[in-house]
C-alpha cells in the first residue's frame, strides 16, 4: 500500500471538492483542538463527512504537542474530540504519562483515557490490567483494574502481585485494593488494602518511601529470629493509618500503630499507639508505651495545630520509672525562613503544666534554633544553637542548660583546608552534674581515598582531638585512625573478587573530666571478602562472603561469619553460619 501522510488543517483544504459545510467544520476543528498542528500519518486515511469522522488504518502516528499515539487503526470523532483507537500494541502518550494497551478509547475535551489490556509506569512500579482509566483532570488520575505487578523479568515470574484495584493519587499515594501476594500460582498473602506512600524529596521530584507490603524475615546468632512488617493501609477515603511492628529472639520489640479518621481536607482526628522493649549494651531492660487520641486542623499554609490527650508509662528499668496522663495543644507556625512550635500541656498524675517553645530559623548558611521548657512556670531547659557557613568556615555557637551535658556558652569553628582536611576549635564552659569547667580544643580531620587503578582504591580516615581544662593541669587526646584496602576485580566473565581489608583504632592518651570526651579504646582488624558468580542468561549471583572482625586488644574475634547468598531475577536468600555465636542464620527478601 502506498502511504500518505495528511496535516489536518491541509487536508481540510485539499478536500474543498466536498461539500461547504466540511469546510466550516475545518473552522471548528482546529478551534477546538486548540492552536497545536495535529498531524495524521498511515498507510490509508478516510474522510467520512456523513458521520464526521477521520479513519487512519496502517501504521498509525497520529500527535501534536501534549498527545501522540501509535495503533494500528485510528477513528478520530473530530467535532466531539473523541479518539479511539486500537493495535497490538497501542502506544499513548498524553500529557507526560506513558501507557501501552490493545484499545483505546480517549476524550480529548475531558482529558480521559480509557485502555484496555494496559500497562503503565508509575514511579518506580510498572502495572498492567484489564482496564487502566487515566483520568486527568480528577484524584485519583490514574485507576488500573485487574491489576498485576512484578519485578520478575523472567518469561515466568516467581512471584507477582494482584490487585482488584490500583488507585494512583498524584504526588500522594497508590492505593491497592484486595491485594494478593503470589508465590508461582500460590498465594502467601492477601490483604484488603495497601497504601504506597509519594513524597516529593527537594529536587521536586516523587520518591517512593515503601514498597509492598512484603515482611523481612531472617535468623542470626545476634537478633535471633527477626521479622519486620511495614504496612500502610487505607479502609477508606476517611479511615487510613500506619502499622509498623519489629519483632526479635531476644526479646527487644516495637509497634507503632497509627489511625487517622479525615474529617475534611484540613481537618482529623487520630489515634496513636506505639509499644517499645529493648535491652540496652549495659545488659539493661527498656520498656515504655504511650496512647495518644487528639485532632489536627491545617488551617493554612502557615497554620497548624493539634489537641490531644497521652498517656506515656515507662515500666523499666525500675531506677526511671515515669507515668505522664497529659492534656496537649501544639501550635506551629511556618514561613519560607521561619517556623515556631510552642506546646502547652497539663499533667493529670502530678498536677503540672508544662510549657515548650521551640523556634527555628533558615537563611542560605544561616542557622538559628531555639528550644525552652516549662514546668509550672519554672525554666526547666534551654537550648540556643546559631550556626553560620561561609566558602570554608563554619561557626557555630551553642547555650544548652537543664541537660547531662551543659555548654554555657560553647563556640566552635571548622575551617576546611582543602577537600580532604579539615580544622575545628572550639572554647566554652562545660558542666556535667555539679562539676563545671572552661575547656579549650581543636583537632584535624584528614578523610581521603587513594584510586591506585580501576581495581584497587585505599580509603584514609585521620581524626585528632586534643583537649585541655581551664585552671585543671589534666588534658587529653584523642586519635581515630582508619585505613581500608579495596579491591574489586572480574577475575573472569562471571566470577567476580570483593575484597576490603582494613585496620581501625582509636586511642585515648590523659584523663578527660567530662563524658562527653570520653573515648573507648579499640585495635580492629576488618576483613571483608566476597565472590560473586553470576549467569547472565538466568540473571542470578551466587555469592560467598566472609566476614571477620579482629579485636586486637582482647585477642578474640568480634565477628566471624560466613554466608552464601543467592540473588535470582527478583528474590534472594541467604545461609549464614556465625562462628563466634555458634549459630545458623537464614534471611529471605524480595527485590522490589
Amino acid at each position: 500500500m502506498e502511504r500518505f501522510t495528511y496535516i489536518i488543517f491541509i487536508f481540510f483544504l485539499l478536500t474543498t471538492i466536498f461539500t461547504t459545510p466540511l469546510i466550516a467544520q475545518e473552522d471548528v476543528l482546529i478551534e477546538e483542538m486548540g492552536e497545536n498542528v495535529t498531524n495524521i500519518e498511515a498507510d490509508n486515511i478516510f474522510i467520512n463527512n456523513k458521520k464526521e469522522e477521520i479513519n487512519a488504518v496502517g501504521n498509525v502516528n497520529f500527535y501534536n504537542q501534549e498527545l501522540n499515539i501509535k495503533a494500528e487503526r485510528l477513528v478520530f470523532d473530530y467535532p466531539n474530540k473523541i479518539i479511539n483507537a486500537y493495535g497490538d500494541p497501542l502506544d499513548l502518550i498524553y500529557k507526560g504519562r506513558e501507557l501501552q494497551g490493545s484499545r483505546l478509547e480517549l476524550n480529548y475535551e475531558k482529558e480521559t483515557a480509557y485502555l484496555y489490556e494496559a500497562n503503565v509506569v508509575i514511579d518506580k512500579f510498572s502495572f498492567k490490567g484489564s482496564k487502566i482509566n487515566y483520568l486527568r483532570r480528577e484524584e485519583p488520575n490514574i485507576i488500573v483494574n485487574d491489576a498485576y505487578y512484578t519485578t520478575c523479568v523472567v518469561e515466568e515470574p516467581h512471584y507477582h502481585y494482584t490487585a482488584e484495584s490500583i488507585k494512583y493519587y498524584p504526588d500522594d499515594k497508590i492505593v491497592g485494593r484486595k491485594i494478593g501476594l503470589w508465590w508461582g500460582n500460590n498465594k502467601l498473602i492477601n490483604l484488603p488494602k495497601y497504601v504506597v506512600n509519594i513524597e516529593t524529596n527537594e529536587n521536586g521530584e516523587p520518591e517512593v518511601s515503601n514498597s509492598f507490603p512484603v515482611p523481612s524475615i531472617g535468623y542470626n546468632g545476634e537478633q535471633g529470629f527477626f521479622i519486620e512488617l511495614l504496612y500502610p493501609y487505607e479502609l477508606s477515603e476517611q479511615h487510613y493509618g500506619t502499622a509498623h511492628y519489629i519483632k526479635e529472639d531476644n526479646n527487644n520489640m516495637s509497634f507503632d500503630f497509627i489511625h487517622n479518621y479525615r474529617i475534611s481536607s484540613n481537618k482529623r482526628l487520630f489515634f496513636n499507639y506505639n509499644e517499645r522493649k529493648f535491652t540496652d549494651d549495659d545488659d539493661i531492660v527498656h520498656e515504655d508505651h504511650y496512647r495518644k487520641l487528639g485532632f489536627n486542623h491545617t488551617v493554612n499554609d502557615n497554620i497548624d495545630y493539634n489537641i490531644y490527650l497521652k498517656d506515656y508509662k515507662k515500666t523499666a528499668p525500675l531506677n526511671e520509672l515515669i507515668h505522664q496522663r497529659l492534656v496537649n495543644l501544639d501550635l506551629t507556625y511556618t514561613n519560607k525562613h521561619y517556623s515556631v512550635n510552642t506546646v502547652i500541656g497539663h499533667d493529670f498524675i502530678d498536677n503540672s503544666r508544662h510549657e515548650t517553645i521551640s523556634t527555628s530559623y533558615s537563611n542560605n548558611d544561616l542557622k538559628i534554633n531555639t528550644r525552652n521548657e516549662f514546668n509550672n512556670e519554672k525554666l526547666n531547659k534551654q537550648k540556643y544553637v546559631i550556626r553560620q557557613g561561609y566558602d570554608k568556615y563554619d561557626l557555630q555557637l551553642k547555650y544548652l542548660k537543664g541537660y547531662d551535658t551543659e555548654y554555657l556558652p560553647y563556640g566552635s569553628v571548622n575551617y576546611k583546608i582543602n577537600s580532604d582536611l579539615i580544622a575545628r576549635m572550639g572554647y566554652g564552659k562545660i558542666r556535667e552534674e555539679n562539676f563545671a569547667k572552661h575547656k579549650i580544643d581543636y583537632g584535624l580531620n584528614y578523610e581521603t581515598n587513594f584510586l591506585i587503578n580501576r581495581s584497587f582504591n585505599i580509603d584514609f580516615i585521620q581524626d585528632i582531638e586534643h583537649t585541655e581544662y581551664m585552671g585543671s593541669d589534666k588534658k587529653v587526646t584523642n586519635y581515630s585512625s582508619e585505613i581500608y584496602f579495596n579491591i574489586n576485580k572480574s577475575l573472569f566473565d562471571t566470577l567476580s573478587l570483593n575484597q576490603t581489608l582494613g585496620y581501625s583504632t582509636d586511642y585515648q592518651d590523659g584523663n578527660p573530666l567530662f563524658e562527653i570526651d570520653e573515648l573507648t579504646s579499640k585495635k580492629m582488624i576488618i576483613s571483608n571478602t566476597e565472590f560473586d558468580l553470576y549467569n547472565p542468561k538466568e540473571k542470578e549471583h551466587w555469592k560467598i562472603s566472609l566476614d571477620l572482625k579482629y579485636s586486637l586488644l582482647n585477642e578474640e574475634f568480634d565477628r566471624q561469619v560466613i554466608a552464601v547468598t543467592h540473588e535470582y531475577d527478583c528474590y534472594s536468600y541467604q545461609i549464614n553460619y556465625d562462628y563466634k555465636n555458634k549459630s545458623i542464620g537464614f534471611e529471605f527478601s524480595f527485590i522490589n
